[in-house]
């Protein structure tokens, strides 16, 4: 079996209403962006960040990426969320918006040209401000979104494949 080379730059992605991304570069072994943006603002960032510029006599640096999105398990989806009145409930209805948006997410940049794999959540504990500032190096203020992105791409940034 031979193993797929690994990308120079991995981004992971955590979807929802505020988008968490992260960008980490492998020649540095470390995170060298993170932050939140909303739906189409995290397409746009990716694009303008890796665009194609083969047709320039560039180089594609679409083929360097490669994009790691997580899909929440499935839960409840419920259309009007006005209705749902339970904490729990109402947990799960947003699960399933961040699930949908994790598709459409993916589909959106596969369309675009880039390598895109939807995960699974990555099952340890969530990390704080304290574990982000430790394994990043930077104290600047982050969301949990932006933690999840983090950890996503840290994670998934030496996963290869068997082709």
């Amino acid at each position: 079996m031979k193993l797929e080379p690994l990308k120079p730059i991995v981004i992971g992605i955590d979807a929802g209403q505020h988008t968490g991304i992260a960008i980490y570069r492998r020649k540095d072994d470390k995170i060298i962006f993170s932050g939140t943006k909303d739906f189409y603002s995290v397409q746009l960032f990716i694009v303008r960040s890796f665009p194609d510029n083969s047709k320039k006599g560039g180089r594609n640096e679409k083929l360097d990426v490669k994009i790691f999105i997580e899909l929440p398990k499935s839960m409840l989806y419920k259309r009007n969320e006005s209705d749902i009145r339970n904490e729990e409930l109402k947990i799960m209805f947003h699960a399933g918006g961040n699930a949908r948006e994790a598709q459409l997410l993916a589909m959106c940049l596969r369309g675009r040209g880039y390598e895109v794999e939807l995960v699974d959540p990555i099952h340890e504990k969530k990390w704080d401000q304290k574990r982000f500032s430790l394994f990043t190096g930077s104290n600047k203020r982050t969301s949990e979104h932006e933690r999840d992105a983090v950890r996503l791409a840290s994670v998934y940034a030496n996963k290869r494949k068997y082709i």
